[in-house]
C-alpha cells in the first residue's frame, strides 16, 4: 500500500502515531464513500439515457407533396333526404313545427286544446316535402303534436328493444326514476369527463335531430350512404397541379374517396394510391410558390345545404402523411366560400429516439395492427397515434357497453338518449383519460414523423370584375356565396428537423467517473494497475503458500513428490 499513488492509501501506511492513523483512516472511508455516493448518482443519470433536442435546417431539391383531404361541411344533400328512414324524416317536422310555434299558439293550444288552424297557419316544412304530414291531431309528452310514433320518441328503439333482448333498458320504474340521481352521482365521480354529455336529453330539437342524424350515419354501411352526400363531380369543379388538369386525364387517379360521420364524402388528392387502390407514386415539389402547387376550384352546393344540420358552410381541409387515417374534424382547418384561401406548407421532420430498446416509439415502417378499426380503410396501412389512441376507445367501448360512440367506425353506434349506454361511455372514458384501459399502452409515438406548418392567407374570390365575366359567360362560379378557390403549396423548400440523440453516453460517465476519483481518493487509470498488479501479487503469494504447504505435508508422510 506504501507504494500506490493514491493520496491517502500511501499517507495511511506512512502515519506514524495512532492519531494519524486514525485520521487518515477517516478521511480515506470519507472521501470513498463520497466518491460511492457521487458514482452511484452518475450510473443512475446514465441509465435513465438521457435525451437533447436539436433543431437543424436542411434543403431539398425535392419534397414529397403531402396527402390532402377535403370534405363539405354538409354531410347529406337535401335532395336526398327522402331516402332518411321515416323516423329521422319526422324529426325534421318536428323540428320545423317547433321553431315555428308563437307563444300565442302555444298558448292557445294549452288553453282550447288543439287547433288545427292555428297549427297549420304556422307550419312550416322548409320545401323538404309535400304532403307528408296530415292530421297532427296527437300531443306529445314533450309537447310536439304529431301522430306518428317516431316523433313521440327521442330516438328510435334499438333491435334489442324491440325484440326484448339483454341490450335493452330492463330497469325497473324504479331504477328509471333515479337515473338523475344516478348522473349526479357520476358527475362527481367522473367531473373530468361527465360535460362531454351533460345536458344531452335537455339539448334543443335542432340539436337532437343531428345527434339522431349521426347515430343514423354511423350505424350504415358507408358504401350505401356515398349517394347521399356531395358527389366528386359537383363538388370539384376545377383542379390543377403544377397548371395541368387534375379532374381529367391521367391525374384524374390520383383522387380517392371516403366517408366520414360528420362531414359525409370526403376526397383525398395524392393518397399514394389510385381510385382503384393500386399503389401509385406520390407526387414531388421541386420549387415553391403558388404555381407549384395544388389549385382547386370549389363548388359546395349551398343550395343542396340541410338547415338543421349544417350552421356554417365551406369545405374542411386536412394535410396528412400517405397511407395515415386523416381525422378532418379533430385535424383539419375549415375554407369559407367566396374567398380564394392560399396556404404555404413548410415540412417539419420529427426523429425519435427509443431510448431503451424496449418500443417506446415505432418505426416508420410498422403497419396499424391488424384490430384495429382504421386498418385497411382507404389504404390506411401505416401507423399514426391518433388512430391507434381513437380505435382504442372504440373498441373498449364496443367490449364494454356492445355499442360506440358514433365517432367510431364500428357499426353499433350507442343512444345518447339511453341512460345505461350514456353511462357506461362516459365510464369508459373516464378509464381512458386516466390510462386505465390496457389498449392504451400500445398506443406510442413514431419515431419518425412528419408535420406540414400551415400558413394561411385569403382574399375575395371572385373578384367584382371577375364575377362580372363569369355571369356573362354563364358560368356556375358565378355565385359567390357557393364557390371557393384553394391552392396548397410549399413555401420554401428548406424544412425543420426535430431530433433527439442521446445526452449523455459512455464517454461522458467514464470522464466523470476519473474525475470523482481524482477528486475524492486521488485514483487515475495508472493507479488502477496498481490495484491490479497488487491482487496479482496477493494471488501469487498465497499460491506460493499452498504450494509449500503440500510438498512439506508429502514429505511428513514419508513420500517424495514426483
Amino acid at each position: 500500500m506504501r507504494h500506490t499513488t493514491g493520496h491517502g492509501f500511501a499517507r495511511l501506511v506512512a502515519a506514524t502515531s495512532i492519531a494519524w492513523r486514525m485520521f487518515w483512516i477517516v478521511a480515506v472511508l470519507g472521501a470513498t464513500g463520497m466518491f460511492v455516493f457521487q458514482v452511484s448518482d452518475l450510473f443512475r443519470h446514465y441509465l435513465s439515457r438521457p435525451v437533447q433536442t436539436s433543431v437543424t435546417v436542411t434543403f431539398e431539391k425535392q419534397l414529397k407533396f403531402p396527402a390532402v383531404t377535403i370534405c363539405n361541411l354538409n354531410v347529406i344533400r337535401k335532395s336526398k333526404m327522402t331516402m332518411l328512414p321515416m323516423h329521422l324524416i319526422d324529426k325534421f317536422f318536428t323540428v320545423n313545427i317547433t321553431k315555428s310555434r308563437t307563444p300565442f299558439d302555444i298558448f292557445m293550444e294549452n288553453l282550447f286544446g288543439d287547433l288545427n288552424g292555428t297549427l297549420g297557419s304556422g307550419f312550416n316544412t322548409s320545401g323538404y316535402f309535400d304532403g307528408a304530414v296530415n292530421n297532427v291531431t296527437e300531443e306529445t309528452d314533450d309537447g310536439i303534436n304529431s301522430t306518428s310514433e317516431p316523433a313521440r320518441r327521442k330516438n328510435p328503439p334499438s333491435d334489442n328493444e324491440e325484440d326484448g333482448g339483454s341490450g335493452g333498458d330492463n330497469r325497473t320504474p324504479e331504477d328509471r326514476g333515479s337515473s338523475d340521481e344516478d348522473e349526479l352521482g357520476l358527475e362527481e365521480i367522473f367531473p373530468d369527463v361527465f360535460k362531454d354529455f351533460l345536458g344531452v336529453e335537455n339539448s334543443s330539437p335542432d340539436m337532437i335531430l343531428k345527434m339522431n342524424v349521426e347515430s343514423y350515419i354511423g350505424g350504415e354501411d358507408p358504401d350505401r350512404l356515398i349517394s347521399y352526400g356531395h358527389q366528386q363531380e359537383n363538388l370539384i369543379k376545377s383542379c390543377t397541379w403544377k397548371g395541368v388538369d387534375c379532374a381529367k386525364g391521367n391525374l384524374s387517379k390520383l383522387w380517392t374517396s371516403s366517408w366520414n360521420y360528420k362531414y359525409g364524402n370526403c376526397y383525398t388528392f395524392n393518397n399514394g394510391v389510385d381510385y382503384e387502390d393500386s399503389p401509385i407514386e406520390v407526387l414531388q415539389s421541386s420549387k415553391p410558390g403558388p404555381s407549384q402547387g395544388l389549385v382547386l376550384q370549389l363548388d359546395i352546393e349551398e343550395n343542396e345545404y340541410i338547415g338543421e344540420l349544417s350552421n356554417e358552410a365551406g369545405v374542411r381541409v386536412v394535410l396528412h402523411e400517405q397511407g395515415v387515417m386523416h381525422f378532418p374534424y379533430e385535424e383539419g382547418f375549415s375554407v369559407a366560400p367566396g374567398m380564394a384561401t392560399s396556404v404555404g406548407i413548410t415540412k417539419t421532420m420529427m426523429k425519435r429516439l427509443d431510448r431503451f430498446d424496449n418500443g417506446s416509439c415505432f418505426d416508420k415502417s410498422v403497419k396499424l395492427a391488424k384490430d384495429n378499426l382504421y386498418r385497411g380503410k382507404q389504404n390506411i396501412t401505416r401507423y399514426s397515434m391518433q388512430a391507434c389512441l381513437n380505435s382504442c376507445l372504440g373498441v373498449s367501448q364496443l367490449a364494454m357497453c356492445k355499442c360506440a360512440d358514433v365517432s367510431y367506425p364500428t357499426g353499433k353506434p350507442c343512444d345518447l338518449f339511453n341512460p345505461r349506454e350514456r353511462n357506461c361511455l362516459l365510464k369508459v372514458k373516464y378509464l381512458f383519460s386516466k390510462d386505465q384501459l390496457s389498449c392504451i399502452k400500445k398506443c406510442k409515438r413514431p419515431c419518425r414523423e412528419d408535420v406540414y406548418e400551415k400558413t394561411i392567407s385569403i382574399s375575395q374570390w371572385p373578384s367584382t370584375a371577375h364575377m362580372t365575366f363569369l355571369e356573362k359567360s354563364g358560368s356556375p362560379m358565378a355565385n359567390r356565396s357557393s364557390v371557393l378557390q384553394l391552392n396548397v403549396f410549399y413555401s420554401q423548400l428548406n424544412y425543420h428537423v426535430i431530433e433527439e440523440s442521446y445526452s449523455y453516453g459512455t464517454t461522458n460517465l467514464l470522464a466523470d467517473i476519473g474525475g470523482q476519483l481524482g477528486l475524492w481518493i486521488g485514483i487515475s487509470a495508472l493507479t488502477c494497475g496498481e490495484v491490479l498488479e497488487l491482487i496479482f501479487q496477493i494471488l501469487t503469494f498465497f499460491y506460493m503458500k499452498f504450494i509449500k504447504r503440500r510438498e512439506t505435508r508429502v514429505i511428513k508422510i514419508g513420500g517424495y513428490p514426483e
